[in-house]
């Protein structure tokens, strides 16, 4: 601007000199005749006549430019007026787990490069407002400018759904990654007229623990168990030799090299001696030189434990039931069965005699006990009135003469099924089953027949949970001969087994497990780790904790779970599998999404030698037209004055 000033000042003054002190060239002519006068004079005339014409010309094209000027002066005067009411500018930065990654050519992770351009990018709008207090975040009219340290997608779409396009751009500051930008995300912000997306790329292929788990249901003690762990990669172009291990604190417990080709997994397995009688926290180091992200795997390695069975009454050794759990040695059978982990077997007999003691049942559900109910042949008014005393309702006898029913496939998508089906199976034979038994409803439902009645459910009855079976289980039951009946068994006494969970990985920002305290208890639970303690957000749903991370619990690692002042175990958090697939949208493939909706919504390509805020002050800042409408004005008043002085000039020829 003040280059532009002292121009103007300069061409008025040259303007002014050349106008009233202009040199005169005087020249003598002879002429030996008149005629000469004459056609020197028709020859004035009609330069004179091009000359006015073009003065003319001039002064309208002065009158328009400087006309042009002053209202291109006042709407950017009022552009920038009507920004600086709007408010302050809205950047919304990704802080998911896949932006703690590498950013391509730079030796940073992108979440601290979006943090670093997101504050720039704030203080050279301030500055660029009239601020001058944009060094520490505010204006002087008491504006602030506001970051979202989080990628709130359903938040921004409702902002961006009312705004027009005189509202201030909302800058997204992603590395746009596709499970979490779907191809309907996209749609919903192209339809936005203000919004910035300014991607950032990964440095390079990511190696990370796609999955750990153990081969034995149960770990006995002094035994040889198999941890595996299933190795995968991403954005990954050709084959690479990766290196895994697993420590124990800083005890080297395994090391194994895969070759890991492009797309696939690798599977493999650790063996570990069980020699120690508590948890054990354990970590699987991926050695990856190409992206620190990730690289880490946290696993709570549970205490070598067994699973008791009370039976009562008493079963035959050849019961179905009986022999299927006596072919797993972590199965053991009990008189007493008062351990934590432990499955209570009852049969009630058709005359209902021997039935037990109904206060210590239901003392034992109270306290978060299995109980195991089979039904038998005949007369069900014993079985009901069990069922009754103990605390489950619902349950009634099943119209009788109704014969045997075909079962249902298990659906395979229940996480029931998914320690039984390692893949997808089709067309699975079922068996038939004759119902005694009938109910409406249950907490969960494993089994049914064809026209969607219930074969196996489970109930919650207190603080603990009844399996029931619809039809009896015995030597002639066509479910117990089926290849299913013994991992359902299995499935059954696994769930009354406590601390099986591996590791926990977020989804949607929270974890899901067993509630370790009865639900009346006043104190909340509390994550502590790293230095730092959380109250996260809870509740207790059906004896499942569920717990939502706070947002600064950013790293992934062991935690301890405590309430009030008893520490009740450890936690091993991860990274969540979808975050270390660094999969994402780059620039152009934005730009030809959103070119192909012919949508409003920018995209900003990076440039390492060009900084972020100066790309968008050159793409964003508007253009002052009335500067070069000026400029056009001085341009007239030259030529006009050379015009002029020409003119006189030629008027003393």
């Amino acid at each position: 601007m003040l280059y532009l000033i002292i121009g103007s000042v300069l061409a008025s003054l040259f303007l002014f000199i050349l106008h009233f002190f202009g040199l005169r060239l005087r020249q003598k002519l002879e002429f030996s005749h008149i005629q000469f006068l004459a056609a020197l004079n028709a020859q004035t005339r009609s330069v004179r006549k091009i000359n006015n014409l073009l003065l003319l010309l001039l002064r309208i094209l002065f009158v328009l430019a400087a006309l042009a000027a002053f209202i291109s002066f006042f709407l950017t005067s009022k552009s920038d007026l009507a920004v600086a009411d709007k408010g302050s500018i809205k950047v919304i930065v990704d802080n998911t787990w896949s932006m703690q990654s590498g950013f391509k050519g730079e030796r940073v992770v992108k979440s601290f490069q979006a943090a670093r351009d997101a504050e720039r990018l704030t203080e050279t709008w301030l500055l660029n407002n009239g601020e001058k207090n944009a060094g520490e975040g505010k204006a002087s009219s008491g504006r602030e400018s506001k970051i979202s340290l989080a990628l709130p997608i359903e938040d921004f779409l409702k902002s961006e759904s009312g705004s027009n396009s005189k509202a201030l751009p909302t800058y997204v500051l992603s590395d746009f990654q596709k499970s979490t930008f779907s191809e309907n995300v996209l749609t919903d912000i192209s339809k936005s007229k203000n919004a910035v997306l300014i991607p950032y790329a990964s440095a390079g292929p990511n190696f990370f623990i796609d999955s750990v788990w153990l081969s034995e249901p149960v770990i006995l003690p002094q035994s040889t168990i198999s941890l595996n762990v299933r190795l995968a990669g991403s954005l990954q172009k050709e084959n690479h030799q990766v290196a895994v291990q697993l420590k124990e604190q800083n005890e080297l417990l395994g090391t194994s090299q895969v070759l890991l080709e492009s797309g696939q997994k690798r599977i493999i397995i650790f063996q570990i001696r069980a020699d120690k009688a508590e948890d054990r926290q354990l970590t699987i180091e991926v050695e990856d030189a190409t992206n620190a992200f990730d690289n880490q795997f946290f696993v709570i390695l549970p205490k070598p434990s067994e699973v008791q069975f009370k039976v009562l009454p008493a079963l035959p050794n050849k019961h179905p039931v009986i022999q299927a759990f006596k072919e797993e040695p972590a199965f053991n059978f009990s008189s007493t069965g008062n351990k934590v982990n432990s499955l209570w077997v009852y049969e009630v007999p058709e005359s209902g005699r021997n039935i037990g003691n109904i206060d210590e049942l239901k003392q034992w559900l109270n306290g978060g006990g299995h109980l195991l109910v089979l039904p038998s042949q005949g007369n069900q008014q014993p079985l009901l009135d069990f069922l009754s005393k103990v605390g489950l309702k619902g349950v009634r006898e099943e119209v009788k003469g109704i014969g045997e029913k075909p079962m249902k496939q298990p659906d395979l998508s229940d996480s029931y099924f998914r320690p039984i089906f390692e893949k997808e199976v089709k067309n699975v034979k079922m068996p038939t089953a004759e119902p005694v038994l009938t109910w409406q409803s249950a907490f969960h439902t494993i089994l049914r027949f064809t026209d969607n009645t219930p074969f196996l459910s489970t109930f919650k009855v207190a603080n603990g949970s009844v399996h029931l079976f619809a039809a009896p289980i015995n030597k002639i039951s066509p479910f117990a001969a089926h290849p299913l009946f013994v991992p359902v068994m299995y499935q059954l006494a696994l769930q009354s087994t406590s601390a099986r969970t591996l590791s926990y990985e977020p989804t949607e920002g929270g974890i899901s497990l067993p509630a370790p305290l009865p639900q009346q208890a006043k104190e909340p639970y509390k994550l502590s780790g790293f230095s730092q303690t959380w109250f996260p957000q809870q509740q207790v749903i059906q004896n499942q904790l569920q717990l939502t991370l706070p947002e600064e619990l950013s790293q992934p690692g062991f935690y301890d779970l405590i309430r009030g002042e008893q520490a009740l175990g450890k936690l091993a958090i991860n990274i969540p599998r979808a975050e270390s697939k660094l999969e994402s949208f780059s620039a152009t493939e934005l730009q030809n999404f959103m070119r192909e909706r012919n949508s409003g919504v920018k995209v900003l390509v990076l440039n390492d030698r060009n900084p972020l805020e100066k790309q968008l002050q050159s793409e964003e800042r508007p253009n002052a037209l009335w500067k070069y409408c000026l400029i056009l004005c001085l341009l007239c008043l030259v030529i006009e004055a050379v015009i002029l002085s020409a003119k006189k000039r030629g008027s003393l020829i």
